[in-house]
């Protein structure tokens, strides 16, 4: 492989594919179509398994890919892309799942800008802690969704810290390592993603992106807690929730293991050698972006006047951010629309057309039509139809007769 004259290509082969495992900007649009699943199998597989395969991919594979001159480049300029994307996105999206599955996708773009800046052990040590308090938010989710007639939208839910305290405080606590509140689970990843960010040679934009993403994440995630649990209840009134023994015993567990991971992990395995040495208004930033986006949060939310406001509810930009900036059209409806157009065509020529005609209903149509013609002909006797009666019969033993000679 090293000394492959393809070098080039297989580079170019292995990154396509692992930014189409992991959902990255072009080939978007299918990780939040594909949270139709049931809530079990998003929280596995959107977690720690199925996207991440693309991460793990190019971790394993990093020290040939680092090789190629600009891969570093490019693969850093696909995640800040995702990552902004994704997180204006997120910010006015109504269903529960789909706000998670861009979380993920941000996520996923912030563990492939810590690779491009040259640390893929950090990358790893984010998606072992990631995908605890993701599969905890799904695990959640769920419980939300089923005590609501399955409705996934997140307007007609409210109120659900004092019907669901659990499952409400366990996605709460994974809402806060999300954002990465001090020490719990992601915390000790985002932090030193941060710093890492911050103390590298390279240009100021990524460390801005870095600082905007925090406050992005922190922000849809106050939403989502202002309007799911705090919120008014929507829902309908003859609807009975109640928690359920199945629920709090996974949420409980997962929610212990997302506070004391990232810890644990942090102090048994050495990720990297380098201090950082930071001042101390540096060094409190993130805890300052992360509350200005819970700030924003509250005042957007709580203040009708803001939400009716122009700004927000301008249709081309809410009709860009709902259609996640036209990945949808671009990517899916513009790739598909051959195929299904072609499709129709076959439809209409072949199978329901001349094969249509030459096979079953053909050969009803004429056996109907001659057997109406052959009555229309006949005499109206009985001797007539006895006689035809008596032929058919004849003609049928003659047939098998001979066939068995």
């Amino acid at each position: 492989m090293w000394e492959s004259p393809l070098l080039k290509y297989q580079v170019i082969a292995i990154i396509i594919a692992a930014i189409t495992k992991r959902a990255q900007i072009p080939f978007s649009r299918w990780l939040p179509a594909a949270i139709a699943a049931p809530t079990p199998v998003s929280a596995l597989v959107h977690s720690s398994t199925l996207v991440t395969a693309g991460v793990f991919l190019i971790i394993r594979f990093y020290n040939f890919l680092h090789s190629l001159p600009y891969f570093n480049s490019i693969i850093l300029f696909i995640a800040v892309s995702t990552i902004f994307i994704a997180g204006i996105r997120a910010t006015t999206e109504c269903d529960i799942k789909k706000i998670i599955a861009l979380s993920t996708l941000r996520q996923l773009g912030i563990i492939i800008t810590r690779i491009g800046l040259n640390s893929p052990n950090l990358a790893y040590f984010h998606i072992v802690t990631h995908a605890l308090f993701k599969a905890l938010l799904f695990i959640c989710a769920g419980a939300f969704i089923n005590e609501h007639l399955h409705t996934q939208d997140l307007r007609w839910m409210g109120n659900l810290f004092t019907q669901i305290p659990t499952a409400s405080a366990c996605i709460t606590l994974a809402n806060l390592a999300l954002c990465g509140f001090p020490f719990i689970a992601g915390f000790y990843s985002k932090d030193l993603i941060i710093e890492a960010s911050i103390n590298l040679n390279h240009n100021l934009f990524i460390v801005m992106v870095a600082f905007f993403r925090l406050g992005l994440t922190s922000f849809y995630s106050a939403r989502f807690r202002l309007v799911v649990l705090w919120g008014p209840n929507l829902s309908n009134s003859f609807t009975r929730i109640k928690e359920n023994l199945e629920i709090i015993i996974p949420t409980i567990l997962l929610g212990s293991i997302s506070i004391i991971a990232g810890r644990s992990i942090r102090w048994i395995i050495l990720l990297t050698n380098n201090m950082f040495i930071l001042p101390t208004l540096i060094k409190l930033m993130p805890l300052m972006i992360i509350s200005l986006g819970l700030a924003i949060a509250w005042i957007i939310n709580t203040n009708l006047s803001i939400q009716k406001s122009a700004i927000i509810r301008y249709s081309i930009s809410h009709f860009a951010r709902c259609i996640i900036w036209f990945l949808v059209p671009l990517s899916t409806q513009f790739t598909i629309k051959i195929p299904l157009i072609s499709a129709h065509h076959y439809i209409k020529t072949i199978d329901q057309g001349w094969l249509e005609t030459l096979s079953g209903q053909g050969a009803f149509n004429t056996s109907l039509t001659n057997s109406n013609i052959l009555l229309t002909a006949t005499p109206k006797h009985p001797t007539t139809y006895l006689a035809v009666s008596i032929t058919i019969i004849i003609s049928l033993i003659s047939t098998i007769i001979i066939s068995s000679s």
